[in-house]
């Protein structure tokens, strides 16, 4: 998933309470006619054919509706590559089974479209490995340490939350808010705010987006061997680059703990196992704060509207101050001794 988040199970528990709880018919018919809404406003932006609209549209479609859905992919597959999305989404299209397209093709658009982004620069290093093009590999690994780490998100987070605006949501009333506030698990009714933000996660979390194993197959020793100690270099730099500016905390979680693996120099490794225990701890804290997020009226919507204005590290950081809660570790803490026991 895109979001690591906690709030994120805070505010999309209503899913797993339907599991086990049948809608009421008040709960089913809102659900039905905000699908209506959306199939209508879909096929609007449809008729409009341009890759805005198009994208919105892809969005803002319901998931049971397949052919509005396939209409839609169509249109997209359609557009000519001519921004940064266009090019990711020829190149995830490509990976997919049995799809006819130019792999070479799609990494030349992300490569001329979207050249600032580390995991563009990271894809082109597995590529010109595949094809034993060692220089090539080491300067795409290093472009990929001065490249953003989170243009992709912020792109992704732009689109769902403008769409997030546009969703037709059906007056609440008392009796429906009051039964997906439960499903939330709090003790008041869902206000609109709250479900557009559900919504937006969700449809976030949907989101097709580069994997840190991208990152892990380029840096394990075996890839890196061949290059040494050149490429083990490039790595360690490029694992600090997305431990420190990645807006998600799974790129501090996974960009400093590869980054204690990659050094050789004692203390650079402990600086780096260091800045992986803050990160854990900040994840543990996050946990013990689903309560205090609950009981204070706005602070869910307030947290998730600063993910997609900020990026999750921040909007986290944010929280804590407001809550109170300490973001550094104290001495001795350790993840292993906050882990529950059985």
């Amino acid at each position: 998933m895109r979001v690591a988040c906690i709030v994120t199970a805070l505010l999309m528990a209503a899913s797993a309470a339907a599991e086990t709880n049948r809608a009421s018919p008040a709960l089913a018919a809102w659900e039905a006619e905000l699908a209506q809404s959306q199939s209508e406003l879909a096929r609007e932006l449809i008729a409009s054919g341009d890759a805005p609209s198009l994208r919105l549209a892809q969005i803002l479609a319901p998931f049971d509706t397949s052919a509005l859905r396939i209409e839609v992919e169509a249109a997209l597959d359609a557009l000519p590559i001519t921004d940064a999305e266009g090019a990711w989404r020829a190149f995830h299209r490509c990976r997919a089974p049995a799809v006819d397209c130019d792999n070479a093709a799609a990494l030349a658009a992300l490569a001329e479209l979207d050249a600032d982004n580390a995991w563009t620069q990271m894809q082109l290093a597995r590529a010109a490995l595949r094809e034993v093009q060692a220089d090539a590999a080491l300067q795409a690994l290093r472009q990929a340490a001065e490249a953003s780490p989170s243009a992709q998100f912020a792109r992704d987070a732009r689109l769902v939350e403008e769409a997030s605006h546009l969703l037709p949501i059906p007056p609440l009333q008392a009796s429906v808010a009051e039964e997906m506030g439960t499903g939330l698990g709090v003790t008041r009714a869902m206000t609109t705010d709250e479900f557009r933000l559900v919504w937006a996660m969700g449809a976030l979390a949907g989101y097709a987006v580069p994997t840190y194993k991208t990152l892990t197959d380029l840096c394990r020793p075996d890839a890196r061997q061949p290059f040494a100690p050149d490429w083990q270099a490039a790595c360690l730099r490029l694992a600090v680059h997305m431990g420190r500016g990645d807006s998600s905390p799974i790129g501090g979680l996974i960009g400093f703990d590869l980054a204690q693996q990659l050094a050789d120099d004692p203390a650079e490794a402990a600086r780096w196992g260091e800045a992986l225990r803050q990160e854990r701890f900040a994840q543990h804290q996050l946990l013990r704060s689903q309560d205090l997020i609950a009981a204070r009226p706005g602070e869910s919507v307030r947290f998730v509207s600063e993910i997609f204005s900020l990026g999750e590290r921040a909007a986290i950081s944010a929280l804590f101050d407001r809550l109170g809660l300490p973001s550094e570790a104290p001495p001795g803490w350790s993840a292993d001794e906050a882990e529950p026991r059985g």
